[in-house]
């Protein structure tokens, strides 16, 4: 008879600069999975330039000042990884997950990632094209255009109301400084989360 999986109890760690760490220990798979959270999302970006962590989350992912778009997907996918971003409206995440005994090589990964992106114009331009691009394939989907109009008559004003990924027009007139600056405002340990979920 199989037994009720239970969910292990995490341990809980603060440390000096103010960030939080959990680590939750599962040697069923030699994988490890880490995810940095930001408490702060869409919700916190100026009307006006709605999109901003989106786009943002999206440029990261195409290099560090250590690591160009290619050496980094190279390095990740060698070593049989997986890495992510996304933003949703009141938090912002990385994920990266490695086999256990890649660990130290997909922390110092997802380190680089998170504080050192190097907003490069060109890949802010790529991924502000792949962002339009997205846009513009929902306006052919019925239902998210029906969603974004009920939030807009329940929230009315209220960041809520905006979709997360912008509108063509907000994520048009990003720039690369307003990138930057959403970077170094919330990417800061007090915000931040680390999760740490494997065989460790």
């Amino acid at each position: 008879k199989a037994t009720d999986y239970v969910v292990p109890k995490p341990i809980e760690r603060g440390l000096k600069n103010q960030m939080r760490v959990l680590l939750i220990e599962d040697h069923r798979l030699p994988m490890i999975h880490y995810r940095l959270m930001i408490r702060a999302g869409a919700s916190d970006e100026p009307a006006e330039k709605a999109g901003l962590a989106n786009l943002m989350l999206d440029v990261m992912r195409q290099g560090t000042a250590r690591r160009d778009a290619r050496s980094l997907s190279s390095e990740v996918d060698g070593m049989g990884g997986q890495l992510s971003a996304s933003a949703a409206r009141d938090y912002m995440a990385i994920t990266g997950q490695f086999l256990s005994r890649d660990w130290r090589n997909g922390l110092d990964i997802l380190a680089d990632v998170a504080q050192n992106p190097s907003f490069k114009s060109d890949e802010v331009e790529r991924s502000r094209g792949r962002v339009l691009g997205q846009i513009q394939q929902t306006r052919d989907q019925n239902g998210l255009l029906a969603q974004e109009h009920a939030n807009a008559l329940v929230y009315g004003s209220h960041p809520y109301a905006r979709p997360v990924v912008g509108d063509g027009g907000s994520v048009s007139n990003l720039t690369r400084d307003d990138l930057v600056r959403f970077h170094d405002q919330y990417f800061v340990p007090n915000l931040a989360l680390l999760v740490v979920v494997g065989d460790f």
